[in-house]
């Protein structure tokens, strides 16, 4: 997984001393400063995140509530090159997959779980194809990514493609996640990031979103990474959690290896009772 987030162009933020994002999932607001990048794009506003000049605001997307309909859902509902919704295969396995279960929101969910645990996590180099992921149940961000979209179209919930960053162990990577547009009725509804390549449903707080889209603009922000710089300027957390400021030494504060989840004989990716 840490191949999978191009570690090569790792974007280590600086922050105060003695600051660190201990656990990234109970982080409920995190504000940075971002120099060298064009923040000016409409997709990097809304859904949890907000823009004003170089300065990124993110929100714990949990905390997320349904407004106005969205206008133009039919677009995030058709099959594009790559993203096969279409294709009986996918709707077939999307179908299984959420069997037994009614509402959107627990289907979105659903899907976000079996993804993660169906993809076995490996670097690839090849354009990721949803049928191609079906078929050989490998892959990175990108393949959970395609795969997902594709799985949530054939079952009629809209989904998008969402790219760019994401915090992990000392550092922001390369990543690319789903959202889902979960309908509440009476004309209301919201877009929902969620992360099957990390089992996080909704997509935890330190998710920086560069595009939405395909993989033209993936192409676009990858040289971004690299000479991007990003500055902590305030990090809230969920009371009575894990807290972000602990008394790390500075050389610490390097990102950290991440082991590659293995799935063991009783199918789990954690290890249980009578597993090798």
């Amino acid at each position: 997984m840490q191949e999978d987030m191009l570690t090569a162009s790792a974007v280590v933020p600086a922050m105060p001393r003695g600051m660190l994002i201990n656990e990234p999932r109970d982080v409920s607001r995190l504000r940075m400063r971002v120099d060298n990048a064009d923040l000016s794009s409409a997709d990097l506003q809304g859904v949890g995140q907000s823009v004003n000049d170089n300065i990124i605001e993110l929100v714990d997307t949990r905390g997320l509530t349904a407004g106005p309909g969205e206008p133009d859902l039919a677009r995030y509902l058709q099959p594009e090159p790559f993203i096969e919704s279409d294709a009986p295969e996918i709707r077939a396995e999307a179908e299984r997959m959420v069997q037994g279960i009614v509402g959107v929101r627990e289907r979105a969910e659903r899907l976000t779980r079996e993804v993660n645990q169906l993809v076995e996590k490996k670097p690839t180099v090849s354009l990721p194809s949803a049928l191609e992921v079906l078929r050989t149940k490998v892959g990175d961000c990108n393949e959970h990514t395609v795969l997902f979209v594709a799985l949530a179209r054939a079952l009629g919930i809209p989904a998008r493609i969402n790219v760019g960053l994401v915090f992990v162990r000392g550092a922001f990577y390369y990543h690319a996640w789903p959202e889902v547009y979960l309908d509440e009725g009476r004309g209301r509804g919201l877009w929902l990031p969620v992360d099957p390549t990390f089992n996080q449903f909704p997509a935890d707080a330190t998710h920086v979103r560069l595009a939405r889209g395909g993989l033209d603009k993936q192409t676009a922000i990858v040289p971004l990474i690299g000479r991007v710089k990003m500055t902590v300027l305030q990090v809230d957390v969920v009371p009575g959690t894990t807290p972000v400021l602990v008394g790390r030494r500075e050389a610490d504060m390097r990102p950290l290896a991440i082991p590659i989840p293995r799935r063991h004989d009783c199918g789990c990716w954690v290890p249980c009772p009578g597993s090798q």
